[in-house]
Protein backbone atom coordinates (compact mmCIF):
# COMPACT_ATOMS: atom_id res chain seq x y z
CA UNK A 1 0.00 0.00 0.00
CA UNK A 2 1.38 3.34 -0.87
CA UNK A 3 2.15 6.07 1.30
CA UNK A 4 0.23 9.08 0.94
CA UNK A 5 1.88 11.97 -0.98
CA UNK A 6 0.09 14.81 0.47
CA UNK A 7 1.87 15.23 4.09
CA UNK A 8 -0.68 17.40 5.58
CA UNK A 9 -2.97 13.90 5.25
CA UNK A 10 -0.28 12.21 7.13
CA UNK A 11 -1.48 11.43 10.72
CA UNK A 12 0.66 9.51 13.77
CA UNK A 13 -1.23 6.58 14.37
CA UNK A 14 0.36 5.29 18.25
CA UNK A 15 1.06 1.65 18.74
CA UNK A 16 2.23 0.68 21.95
CA UNK A 17 5.04 -2.35 21.40
CA UNK A 18 4.15 -3.40 24.78
CA UNK A 19 2.62 -6.81 24.36
CA UNK A 20 -0.16 -5.54 27.20
CA UNK A 21 -1.00 -9.33 27.93
CA UNK A 22 -1.90 -7.47 31.74
CA UNK A 23 -4.43 -9.40 32.93
CA UNK A 24 -3.82 -8.48 36.70
CA UNK A 25 -5.97 -5.58 37.62
CA UNK A 26 -3.32 -4.44 39.88
CA UNK A 27 -0.96 -3.37 36.84
CA UNK A 28 1.85 -5.83 37.98
CA UNK A 29 4.67 -6.91 36.02
CA UNK A 30 3.78 -9.24 32.76
CA UNK A 31 5.77 -12.38 34.43
CA UNK A 32 4.84 -12.56 37.75
CA UNK A 33 2.33 -14.49 39.70
CA UNK A 34 0.53 -12.63 42.82
CA UNK A 35 0.02 -14.50 45.63
CA UNK A 36 -3.65 -14.36 45.93
CA UNK A 37 -3.78 -16.37 42.16
CA UNK A 38 -1.74 -19.19 42.57
CA UNK A 39 -3.30 -22.51 42.57
CA UNK A 40 -2.48 -26.00 44.22
CA UNK A 41 -1.03 -28.40 41.62
CA UNK A 42 -3.83 -30.68 39.62
CA UNK A 43 -1.36 -33.11 39.44
CA UNK A 44 1.13 -35.74 41.49
CA UNK A 45 4.76 -34.61 41.58
CA UNK A 46 7.36 -36.85 43.98
CA UNK A 47 8.84 -34.84 46.03
CA UNK A 48 12.45 -36.33 44.95
CA UNK A 49 11.54 -34.43 41.79
CA UNK A 50 10.66 -31.23 42.87
CA UNK A 51 13.59 -31.21 44.63
CA UNK A 52 15.87 -32.25 41.97
CA UNK A 53 14.26 -29.38 39.92
CA UNK A 54 15.68 -27.20 41.93
CA UNK A 55 19.47 -29.01 42.56
CA UNK A 56 19.83 -29.75 38.92
CA UNK A 57 20.39 -26.23 38.31
CA UNK A 58 23.86 -26.87 40.00
CA UNK A 59 26.69 -28.07 38.47
CA UNK A 60 29.04 -30.52 39.94
CA UNK A 61 30.60 -28.65 42.87
CA UNK A 62 34.07 -28.32 41.72
CA UNK A 63 36.70 -25.87 43.91
CA UNK A 64 36.98 -22.66 41.08
CA UNK A 65 32.92 -23.00 40.25
CA UNK A 66 30.20 -20.76 41.70
CA UNK A 67 26.88 -21.95 40.89
CA UNK A 68 24.85 -19.22 42.56
CA UNK A 69 26.68 -16.82 41.25
CA UNK A 70 26.19 -18.17 37.78
CA UNK A 71 22.43 -17.83 38.58
CA UNK A 72 22.53 -14.27 39.64
CA UNK A 73 24.37 -13.51 35.94
CA UNK A 74 22.48 -10.12 34.85
CA UNK A 75 20.77 -10.07 31.25
CA UNK A 76 21.74 -6.56 29.41
CA UNK A 77 22.77 -4.92 26.56
CA UNK A 78 21.23 -2.44 24.43
CA UNK A 79 20.39 -4.90 21.78
CA UNK A 80 18.75 -7.33 24.17
CA UNK A 81 22.35 -8.96 24.54
CA UNK A 82 22.87 -11.41 27.49
CA UNK A 83 24.78 -13.67 29.60
CA UNK A 84 22.55 -16.92 29.26
CA UNK A 85 21.98 -18.33 32.00
CA UNK A 86 22.40 -22.67 31.74
CA UNK A 87 19.75 -22.82 33.41
CA UNK A 88 17.41 -20.26 34.60
CA UNK A 89 14.55 -18.72 32.51
CA UNK A 90 12.87 -15.56 33.76
CA UNK A 91 11.60 -13.29 31.81
CA UNK A 92 10.01 -9.99 31.80
CA UNK A 93 7.98 -7.65 29.76
CA UNK A 94 9.67 -5.58 27.16
CA UNK A 95 8.22 -2.17 27.01
CA UNK A 96 9.88 0.93 24.93
CA UNK A 97 9.23 3.17 22.61
CA UNK A 98 10.39 3.55 19.20
CA UNK A 99 9.98 5.58 15.88
CA UNK A 100 9.87 3.72 11.90
CA UNK A 101 10.24 6.12 9.39
CA UNK A 102 8.18 3.98 6.44
CA UNK A 103 8.34 5.56 3.03
CA UNK A 104 6.99 8.79 3.08
CA UNK A 105 4.50 8.85 6.08
CA UNK A 106 5.79 8.32 10.10
CA UNK A 107 4.07 5.99 12.90
CA UNK A 108 5.29 7.27 15.89
CA UNK A 109 5.05 4.60 18.77
CA UNK A 110 3.33 5.49 22.16
CA UNK A 111 5.98 5.06 25.02
CA UNK A 112 3.81 2.20 27.03
CA UNK A 113 2.19 2.81 30.20
CA UNK A 114 4.41 0.82 32.15
CA UNK A 115 7.78 2.13 30.35
CA UNK A 116 10.73 0.58 32.22
CA UNK A 117 13.11 2.87 30.23
CA UNK A 118 14.78 0.22 28.15
CA UNK A 119 16.00 -1.72 31.06
CA UNK A 120 16.48 -5.09 31.35
CA UNK A 121 15.94 -7.31 33.95
CA UNK A 122 18.55 -8.84 36.47
CA UNK A 123 18.14 -12.21 37.48
CA UNK A 124 17.58 -11.91 41.15
CA UNK A 125 16.73 -15.09 43.23
CA UNK A 126 17.31 -15.40 47.35
CA UNK A 127 18.57 -18.55 47.80
CA UNK A 128 18.70 -18.44 51.01
CA UNK A 129 14.52 -18.92 50.93
CA UNK A 130 14.18 -21.92 48.88
CA UNK A 131 13.65 -24.27 51.70
CA UNK A 132 16.02 -27.28 51.11
CA UNK A 133 15.73 -26.97 47.81
CA UNK A 134 19.24 -25.82 47.55
CA UNK A 135 20.79 -28.75 49.25
CA UNK A 136 23.28 -31.26 47.46
CA UNK A 137 21.57 -32.71 44.45
CA UNK A 138 19.78 -35.86 45.02
CA UNK A 139 20.10 -38.76 43.03
CA UNK A 140 17.19 -40.95 42.54
CA UNK A 141 17.54 -44.48 43.18
CA UNK A 142 15.94 -47.55 41.51
CA UNK A 143 15.66 -49.04 38.21
CA UNK A 144 16.12 -46.39 35.50
CA UNK A 145 14.05 -48.15 33.51
CA UNK A 146 10.97 -46.59 35.16
CA UNK A 147 12.56 -43.54 35.06
CA UNK A 148 12.23 -40.63 32.03
CA UNK A 149 13.07 -37.29 31.63
CA UNK A 150 11.02 -34.26 31.79
CA UNK A 151 11.49 -30.08 31.54
CA UNK A 152 10.26 -29.33 35.05
CA UNK A 153 9.23 -25.41 35.85
CA UNK A 154 9.40 -24.45 39.06
CA UNK A 155 8.16 -21.57 41.05
CA UNK A 156 9.91 -20.12 43.67
CA UNK A 157 9.31 -16.56 45.05
CA UNK A 158 7.79 -15.42 41.90
CA UNK A 159 10.95 -17.02 40.23
CA UNK A 160 10.08 -19.35 37.11
CA UNK A 161 13.32 -22.47 36.84
CA UNK A 162 13.64 -24.77 34.07
CA UNK A 163 15.22 -28.03 33.77
CA UNK A 164 15.47 -31.51 32.76
CA UNK A 165 14.91 -33.78 35.77
CA UNK A 166 14.28 -37.61 35.73
CA UNK A 167 10.83 -38.47 37.12
CA UNK A 168 9.64 -41.86 38.01
CA UNK A 169 6.91 -43.89 36.09
CA UNK A 170 4.44 -43.82 38.92
CA UNK A 171 3.91 -40.00 38.86
CA UNK A 172 2.16 -40.11 35.49
CA UNK A 173 -1.75 -40.30 35.47
CA UNK A 174 -3.34 -43.50 35.24
CA UNK A 175 -6.16 -45.12 33.53
CA UNK A 176 -5.34 -43.35 30.70
CA UNK A 177 -3.00 -43.56 27.13
CA UNK A 178 0.52 -43.90 28.37
CA UNK A 179 2.46 -42.78 25.14
CA UNK A 180 6.30 -42.80 24.59
CA UNK A 181 6.69 -39.47 23.23
CA UNK A 182 9.36 -39.07 20.30
CA UNK A 183 9.01 -35.39 19.24
CA UNK A 184 7.21 -32.42 20.57
CA UNK A 185 7.71 -28.42 19.46
CA UNK A 186 8.15 -25.50 21.13
CA UNK A 187 4.78 -22.93 20.58
CA UNK A 188 4.45 -19.63 21.64
CA UNK A 189 1.81 -20.83 24.79
CA UNK A 190 4.62 -23.13 25.83
CA UNK A 191 7.11 -19.96 26.04
CA UNK A 192 4.70 -18.01 28.28
CA UNK A 193 3.90 -20.90 30.10
CA UNK A 194 7.66 -21.66 31.06
CA UNK A 195 8.20 -17.43 31.79
CA UNK A 196 5.07 -17.79 34.07
CA UNK A 197 2.79 -15.84 32.44
CA UNK A 198 -0.97 -16.23 34.22
CA UNK A 199 -3.65 -17.73 32.93
CA UNK A 200 -1.27 -20.41 31.33
CA UNK A 201 -0.45 -23.43 33.20
CA UNK A 202 -2.60 -24.03 35.88
CA UNK A 203 -0.15 -24.89 38.62
CA UNK A 204 3.59 -25.24 39.14
CA UNK A 205 5.88 -27.19 39.37
CA UNK A 206 4.55 -28.00 35.79
CA UNK A 207 5.37 -29.66 32.44
CA UNK A 208 4.81 -27.35 29.32
CA UNK A 209 4.36 -28.33 25.59
CA UNK A 210 0.77 -28.35 23.85
CA UNK A 211 2.08 -31.01 21.39
CA UNK A 212 3.41 -34.48 21.55
CA UNK A 213 3.73 -37.51 19.02
CA UNK A 214 4.91 -40.83 19.36
CA UNK A 215 3.81 -44.42 19.83
CA UNK A 216 1.30 -45.86 22.24
CA UNK A 217 2.69 -48.08 25.21
CA UNK A 218 -0.76 -48.94 26.65
CA UNK A 219 -4.11 -48.27 26.84
CA UNK A 220 -6.29 -50.12 29.67
CA UNK A 221 -9.35 -49.74 27.61
CA UNK A 222 -8.05 -51.22 24.50
CA UNK A 223 -8.83 -48.52 21.86
CA UNK A 224 -5.42 -48.08 21.07
CA UNK A 225 -2.84 -51.12 20.78
CA UNK A 226 0.93 -50.70 21.26
CA UNK A 227 2.87 -49.78 18.99
CA UNK A 228 0.09 -47.34 17.53
CA UNK A 229 1.26 -43.87 15.97
CA UNK A 230 -0.66 -41.07 17.62
CA UNK A 231 -0.35 -37.28 17.87
CA UNK A 232 -2.05 -35.33 20.59
CA UNK A 233 -2.64 -31.47 20.47
CA UNK A 234 -4.53 -28.98 22.65
CA UNK A 235 -7.18 -30.44 25.30
CA UNK A 236 -5.32 -29.94 28.63
CA UNK A 237 -2.39 -31.28 27.55
CA UNK A 238 0.79 -28.71 29.23
CA UNK A 239 -1.69 -26.94 30.90
CA UNK A 240 -3.28 -28.68 33.24
CA UNK A 241 -1.51 -32.32 33.13
CA UNK A 242 2.51 -32.77 31.89
CA UNK A 243 2.75 -31.73 28.77
CA UNK A 244 4.23 -33.04 25.54
CA UNK A 245 8.31 -31.60 26.95
CA UNK A 246 8.40 -35.12 28.11
CA UNK A 247 9.46 -38.64 26.90
CA UNK A 248 6.07 -40.14 28.31
CA UNK A 249 2.77 -38.57 28.89
CA UNK A 250 -0.46 -40.75 29.49
CA UNK A 251 -3.85 -38.51 28.41
CA UNK A 252 -7.55 -39.70 27.83
CA UNK A 253 -7.95 -41.58 24.65
CA UNK A 254 -10.73 -38.76 23.44
CA UNK A 255 -7.37 -36.57 23.22
CA UNK A 256 -5.80 -39.32 20.98
CA UNK A 257 -5.44 -38.72 17.22
CA UNK A 258 -4.38 -41.74 15.12
CA UNK A 259 -0.94 -40.50 13.38
CA UNK A 260 -2.10 -40.72 9.10
CA UNK A 261 -0.83 -42.63 6.68
CA UNK A 262 2.78 -41.59 5.03
CA UNK A 263 3.64 -38.78 8.73
CA UNK A 264 5.85 -39.35 11.10
CA UNK A 265 6.37 -38.31 14.57
CA UNK A 266 8.56 -35.80 13.22
CA UNK A 267 6.42 -34.29 10.67
CA UNK A 268 3.84 -34.60 12.85
CA UNK A 269 5.79 -31.90 14.99
CA UNK A 270 6.59 -29.76 12.25
CA UNK A 271 3.20 -29.07 12.26
CA UNK A 272 1.92 -29.08 15.73
CA UNK A 273 -0.39 -26.78 17.16
CA UNK A 274 0.78 -24.12 14.65
CA UNK A 275 0.17 -26.44 11.91
CA UNK A 276 -3.49 -27.31 12.99
CA UNK A 277 -4.22 -23.92 13.43
CA UNK A 278 -3.27 -23.20 10.18
CA UNK A 279 -4.89 -25.93 8.53
CA UNK A 280 -8.51 -25.01 10.27
CA UNK A 281 -7.85 -21.62 8.45
CA UNK A 282 -7.09 -22.19 5.34
CA UNK A 283 -9.94 -24.94 5.54
CA UNK A 284 -11.92 -22.31 6.52
CA UNK A 285 -10.91 -19.76 3.76
CA UNK A 286 -11.94 -22.62 0.94
CA UNK A 287 -14.87 -23.19 2.61
CA UNK A 288 -15.86 -19.42 2.56
CA UNK A 289 -15.02 -19.34 -1.54
CA UNK A 290 -12.37 -16.64 -1.18
CA UNK A 291 -11.26 -15.70 -4.69
CA UNK A 292 -7.42 -16.70 -5.63
CA UNK A 293 -7.87 -13.47 -7.59
CA UNK A 294 -7.68 -11.86 -3.94
CA UNK A 295 -4.55 -11.51 -1.85
CA UNK A 296 -4.36 -13.03 1.69
CA UNK A 297 -2.91 -11.25 4.03
CA UNK A 298 -0.96 -13.07 7.11
CA UNK A 299 0.13 -11.15 9.60
CA UNK A 300 2.82 -12.39 12.51
CA UNK A 301 4.39 -14.11 9.06
CA UNK A 302 7.43 -15.00 10.07
CA UNK A 303 5.76 -17.31 12.99
CA UNK A 304 4.90 -20.62 12.93
CA UNK A 305 1.50 -20.30 12.32
CA UNK A 306 2.36 -17.79 9.64
CA UNK A 307 5.03 -19.59 7.80
CA UNK A 308 2.64 -22.46 7.72
CA UNK A 309 0.00 -20.63 6.67
CA UNK A 310 2.13 -18.98 3.68
CA UNK A 311 3.28 -22.39 2.20
CA UNK A 312 -0.23 -24.23 2.21
CA UNK A 313 -1.95 -21.44 1.14
CA UNK A 314 0.52 -21.00 -1.72
CA UNK A 315 0.95 -24.76 -2.67
CA UNK A 316 -2.99 -24.12 -3.42
CA UNK A 317 -2.71 -21.77 -5.64
CA UNK A 318 -3.54 -18.55 -3.34
CA UNK A 319 -1.98 -15.19 -3.32
CA UNK A 320 -0.14 -14.14 -0.21
CA UNK A 321 0.68 -11.01 1.39
CA UNK A 322 3.01 -11.58 4.29
CA UNK A 323 3.12 -9.16 6.83
CA UNK A 324 5.93 -8.87 9.46
CA UNK A 325 8.08 -6.33 11.28
CA UNK A 326 11.29 -8.37 10.56
CA UNK A 327 12.29 -6.79 7.43
CA UNK A 328 15.27 -9.03 6.88
CA UNK A 329 13.19 -12.10 6.72
CA UNK A 330 11.34 -10.52 3.43
CA UNK A 331 12.91 -12.36 0.86
CA UNK A 332 12.73 -15.95 2.79
CA UNK A 333 9.19 -15.16 2.98
CA UNK A 334 9.33 -14.90 -0.63
CA UNK A 335 11.24 -18.14 -0.72
CA UNK A 336 8.38 -20.14 1.60
CA UNK A 337 5.79 -19.02 -0.85
CA UNK A 338 4.41 -14.94 -0.47
CA UNK A 339 3.45 -13.44 -3.14
CA UNK A 340 4.41 -10.15 -1.47
CA UNK A 341 5.71 -9.03 1.95
CA UNK A 342 4.92 -5.61 3.70
CA UNK A 343 5.76 -4.32 6.85
CA UNK A 344 3.59 -4.64 9.44
CA UNK A 345 2.94 -1.03 10.66
CA UNK A 346 2.32 -0.16 7.10
CA UNK A 347 -0.94 -1.78 7.19
CA UNK A 348 -1.86 1.05 9.90
CA UNK A 349 -1.70 4.00 7.81
CA UNK A 350 -5.15 4.44 7.57
CA UNK A 351 -6.47 2.42 10.31
CA UNK A 352 -7.66 5.67 11.88
CA UNK A 353 -10.70 5.94 9.53
CA UNK A 354 -13.73 3.84 10.10
CA UNK A 355 -13.13 1.67 7.03
CA UNK A 356 -10.03 1.57 4.79
CA UNK A 357 -9.65 0.59 1.41
CA UNK A 358 -10.55 -2.90 0.42
CA UNK A 359 -8.04 -4.98 -0.01
CA UNK A 360 -7.55 -8.65 0.77
CA UNK A 361 -10.54 -11.54 0.31
CA UNK A 362 -9.34 -13.07 3.86
CA UNK A 363 -6.91 -12.57 6.94
CA UNK A 364 -4.90 -14.90 9.04
CA UNK A 365 -4.25 -12.84 12.35
CA UNK A 366 -1.63 -14.57 14.38
CA UNK A 367 -1.08 -10.50 16.41
CA UNK A 368 -4.60 -9.29 17.84
CA UNK A 369 -4.87 -5.22 18.88
CA UNK A 370 -4.94 -2.81 15.79
CA UNK A 371 -3.07 -5.21 13.57
CA UNK A 372 -6.42 -7.09 14.03
CA UNK A 373 -8.39 -4.24 13.95
CA UNK A 374 -6.71 -2.86 10.45
CA UNK A 375 -6.91 -6.17 9.03
CA UNK A 376 -10.73 -6.23 9.61
CA UNK A 377 -11.22 -2.71 8.01
CA UNK A 378 -9.04 -3.41 5.06
CA UNK A 379 -10.77 -6.66 4.43
CA UNK A 380 -13.07 -7.02 0.71
CA UNK A 381 -16.66 -7.23 0.75
CA UNK A 382 -17.52 -10.29 1.82
CA UNK A 383 -14.20 -11.48 3.23
CA UNK A 384 -13.06 -13.67 6.45
CA UNK A 385 -10.96 -12.86 8.88
CA UNK A 386 -9.23 -15.60 11.10
CA UNK A 387 -8.58 -14.50 14.38
CA UNK A 388 -5.72 -17.22 15.91
CA UNK A 389 -3.50 -15.70 18.13
CA UNK A 390 -2.52 -12.44 20.59
CA UNK A 391 1.02 -11.87 19.94
CA UNK A 392 0.90 -8.53 20.36
CA UNK A 393 -2.12 -7.76 22.11
CA UNK A 394 -4.88 -9.52 23.85
CA UNK A 395 -7.72 -6.20 22.68
CA UNK A 396 -9.93 -5.10 19.90
CA UNK A 397 -11.17 -1.93 19.30
CA UNK A 398 -13.45 -1.57 16.41
CA UNK A 399 -16.52 -0.59 15.01
CA UNK A 400 -19.27 -1.91 13.44
CA UNK A 401 -18.98 -0.48 9.86
CA UNK A 402 -16.88 -3.63 8.46
CA UNK A 403 -19.49 -6.02 9.97
CA UNK A 404 -22.73 -3.76 8.43
CA UNK A 405 -21.62 -2.19 5.69
CA UNK A 406 -18.95 -4.94 3.73
CA UNK A 407 -20.53 -8.41 5.54
CA UNK A 408 -17.09 -9.12 6.57
CA UNK A 409 -16.99 -12.57 9.08
CA UNK A 410 -14.65 -11.86 11.74
CA UNK A 411 -14.01 -16.30 12.93
CA UNK A 412 -12.07 -16.93 16.22
CA UNK A 413 -10.13 -20.11 15.80
CA UNK A 414 -9.62 -22.47 18.63
CA UNK A 415 -7.47 -25.54 18.67
CA UNK A 416 -7.81 -25.99 21.94
CA UNK A 417 -11.14 -28.31 21.84
CA UNK A 418 -11.32 -28.85 18.42
CA UNK A 419 -13.88 -31.76 17.73
CA UNK A 420 -12.44 -34.60 16.75
CA UNK A 421 -13.52 -35.53 13.27
CA UNK A 422 -12.30 -32.25 12.41
CA UNK A 423 -9.31 -32.40 13.57
CA UNK A 424 -8.88 -35.84 11.78
CA UNK A 425 -9.85 -34.45 8.70
CA UNK A 426 -7.55 -31.66 8.90
CA UNK A 427 -4.31 -34.07 10.27
CA UNK A 428 -4.77 -36.00 7.02
CA UNK A 429 -5.04 -33.02 4.53
CA UNK A 430 -1.95 -32.00 6.47
CA UNK A 431 0.36 -35.61 5.61
CA UNK A 432 -1.18 -35.13 2.33
CA UNK A 433 -2.11 -32.89 -0.21
CA UNK A 434 -1.94 -29.73 1.80
CA UNK A 435 1.63 -30.80 2.65
CA UNK A 436 3.98 -27.85 1.29
CA UNK A 437 6.93 -28.99 -0.46
CA UNK A 438 9.37 -26.79 1.75
CA UNK A 439 7.94 -27.68 4.83
CA UNK A 440 11.57 -29.04 6.32
CA UNK A 441 13.26 -25.64 5.52
CA UNK A 442 11.68 -23.75 8.10
CA UNK A 443 12.31 -26.39 10.89
CA UNK A 444 14.94 -26.43 13.48
CA UNK A 445 15.56 -28.95 15.70
CA UNK A 446 16.65 -29.03 19.37
CA UNK A 447 17.32 -31.03 22.36
CA UNK A 448 14.97 -31.10 25.26
CA UNK A 449 17.85 -29.27 27.03
CA UNK A 450 17.81 -26.45 24.79
CA UNK A 451 13.96 -25.59 25.54
CA UNK A 452 14.10 -22.97 27.73
CA UNK A 453 16.82 -20.80 25.90
CA UNK A 454 14.14 -21.31 22.88
CA UNK A 455 11.88 -20.03 24.54
CA UNK A 456 13.23 -17.09 25.90
CA UNK A 457 14.11 -16.14 21.99
CA UNK A 458 10.39 -16.92 21.20
CA UNK A 459 9.40 -14.45 23.47
CA UNK A 460 12.39 -12.15 22.73
CA UNK A 461 11.01 -12.03 18.52
CA UNK A 462 13.86 -13.51 17.93
CA UNK A 463 12.31 -16.80 16.61
CA UNK A 464 11.10 -17.71 13.00
CA UNK A 465 9.13 -20.75 11.72
CA UNK A 466 8.71 -23.82 13.48
CA UNK A 467 10.99 -25.24 16.57
CA UNK A 468 10.77 -29.54 16.66
CA UNK A 469 12.33 -31.28 20.25
CA UNK A 470 13.59 -34.72 19.80
CA UNK A 471 12.79 -36.92 22.86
Amino acid sequence: MKAEENSDKTKTVPINLTSKMLFQEDGSDFWSRPNDKRQKPNESFDQGTIEMGMAEFRKEQSPDHDPIAELESTVEGSETQRNRVSTTIEIAERQHSSTSDIGDETIQYAESRHSKQNTEPTLEIDFSKIDGWMQSEKKKTGDSSDQFKSLLVVEEKEHFLAQVVSRDMDELPVNNVRIKVEYSSLNYKDALAIAGQPGVAKSYPHVPGIDAAGVVEDDPNGNFQKGDRVIVTGFDLGVGISGGLSEYICVPEDWVVPMPEKMTSRDAMMYGTAGLTAGLCVDLIIKHGVSKHHPILVTGASGGVGMLSITILSKLGYKVTAASRKENEFDYLIEMGASETVHSDRILLDSQYALMQQQWGAVIDTLGGVFLEAAIKGTNYGGLVCSCGLAYDSGLNINVFPFILRAVLLQGIDTVRTDMKLRKRIWKKLANKWKPDNLEEMVREIELSDVPHAAFDMLEGKHKGRTIVAL
